[in-house]
């Protein structure tokens, strides 16, 4: 993206400062105000919780008017082409 001419920024809830800065809500809505493309990274440090449902959760967090959602190919994969039964979540 950068190489085409458009600012981004990629923020992680996790602590991987050498390849993105961290996630702050109001730093991501002044990203987007200031017409940056951000790029939410490294889910939310949840277990039980997929990247899928981090990027959503980012979304609705900055109130997301319009976007794309996308899901890596090797996640869709996994849900698609997986024969045996989820594992049951602990009560």
């Amino acid at each position: 993206l950068e190489r085409e001419g458009l600012a981004t920024r990629v923020m992680s809830a996790l602590d991987v400062q050498a390849v993105a800065e961290p996630y702050i809500r109001r730093r991501a809505i002044h990203h987007l105000e200031e017409r940056r493309i951000v790029l939410f990274a490294a889910g939310i440090g949840n277990p039980y919780m997929t990247t899928d449902t981090a990027a959503a959760l980012r979304g609705l967090e900055i109130d997301a008017a319009c976007g794309q959602l996308r899901a890596s190919l090797s996640t869709v994969d996994i849900g698609t082409a997986r024969s045996e039964a989820p594992p049951s979540l602990p009560e």
